[in-house]
């Protein structure tokens, strides 16, 4: 009997684990696109913005990052392949067959990178938004379009109602690298005020951390092998497509001790203490200075895209195949066998571009089918862009995405 019952909880325990791994788990939608739409404030601004290539109405251009305050979701489109009228945008409640038009955000003057306005006073390309948890909305511009550095790159935030400007800091020269660098995510530290934010950001081109004191109005940035990427690991497989993509240092997460980061060329997670991360002085002769600071946690099965850490320590982490989510312990070593599968959709999770834990309760993802960018084989009579959101207790318990525990 007892060897009976063993056998039964073997069974059991191996069909719980086949069933996951096949299950498609279903997110609920915060807003989808087949392709984007932009709303110009008047058909004069829409013609000039085409007759000046800014805008091209057949063209699918792909977001990059969301961000959302209260009942407002707000979009950002680099200006990186295709022709994009403006880089941040709020998304409107004017709905087409294609899904909802975007609207510029602040306002549309602010986007107009051809007029001969001074850097400090325009929005030139935004990869991801963020907000804080004072209610503002955080934005680096990494002043590139379609390769050319038009200005240097600077963080920016807004008031996410009014669209005031908050707060602004241009990086200095010695931080980027012209025409390479792409300041393209970022994150922020705990922080007491409003006023004293600390940022973490990746140049996955420039292959490089930059930290931003906004007490200090200061900036400096860290070199270290660990940020560039792996040659084997360039290519990439999403949904049965194969395509480069040679980021360095793609995502990074803070928790309460450590910088954890991973380029997307690799199948590695590293950390790095945030005592060393803050102190500018060890850095600021020399970028390079502690190369052992950077510690090898781990490695995976395949590489990981975005990724988030929630208040426990819990990091979710967007596999680019399969398409799906897995769970990571930081308390845990980085191992295949500590990397859960909580959520798996091969329709809707085909690469997380961007992921955020928010309200210490949700799991956001933005999804973006880059494959099909990459080999320019978007549908567009398809789903294409996907904002997602699945419970924390729904992913940890293994049940629907609108679960929470009491």
């Amino acid at each position: 009997m007892e060897l009976f019952v063993l056998c039964l909880l073997i069974i059991s325990s191996s069909l719980g684990n086949e069933i996951l791994e096949n299950e498609q788990k279903e997110f609920i939608t915060v807003v989808d696109f087949k392709v984007l739409q932009y709303s110009f404030p008047s058909p004069k601004d829409e013609k000039e913005a085409t007759d000046t290539g800014f805008y091209n109405a057949s063209a699918i251009t792909r977001p990059y990052g969301f961000a959302i305050f209260k009942n407002k979701v707000f979009i950002s489109m680099p200006r990186l392949e295709t022709p994009v009228p403006f880089s941040l945008a709020e998304v409107t409640n004017e709905y087409t067959e294609k899904g909802p038009k975007l609207r510029a955000f602040p306002y549309y003057e602010i986007h107009k990178a051809n007029d001969k306005v001074s850097c400090d006073n325009k929005i030139v390309s935004v990869f991801r938004p963020n907000m804080d948890n004072c209610g503002q909305l955080w934005v680096i511009d990494t002043g590139r379009i379609l390769g050319t550095q038009v200005c240097p790159p600077k963080i920016m935030a807004f008031h996410p109602q009014s669209g005031k400007i908050l707060h602004k800091y241009t990086f200095p020269e010695e931080t980027f690298i012209p025409g390479q660098s792409m300041f393209s995510n970022f994150v922020l530290g705990k922080s007491s005020s409003c006023r004293k934010n600390l940022f973490y950001i990746t140049d996955p081109r420039g292959y490089r951390i930059v930290v931003y004191n906004q007490a200090t109005k200061r900036s400096w940035y860290i070199d270290n092998p660990a940020f560039r990427p792996e040659d084997q690991y360039i290519p990439v497989t999403v949904n049965g497509t194969l395509f480069n993509f040679p980021d360095g240092i793609y995502q990074i997460n803070l928790n309460k001790t450590h910088v954890i980061f991973h380029p997307h060329a690799s199948v590695s997670e590293y950390a790095i203490p945030l005592s060393l991360v803050n102190d500018e002085n060890v850095w600021k002769h020399n970028p390079s200075a502690v190369p052992c600071a950077v510690t090898h946690l781990g490695v995976r099965s395949a590489q990981w895209s975005a990724s988030a850490i929630d208040k426990t320590g819990n990091m979710f982490g967007c596999y680019t195949t399969p398409s799906a989510v897995y769970k990571w312990d930081t308390s845990k070593p980085y191992t295949i066998e500590n990397q859960v599968l909580v959520a798996r959709n091969d329709v809707t999770l085909q690469f997380c571009s961007n992921a955020k834990i928010l309200r210490d309760k949700d799991l956001f993802v933005m999804t973006t089918r880059l494959q099909n960018s990459d080999t320019k084989s978007y549908n567009p009579n398809e789903i294409n862009f996907r904002v997602l959101k699945c419970s924390l207790d729904g992913l940890n318990s293994g049940r629907d995405c609108d679960f929470y525990f009491k």
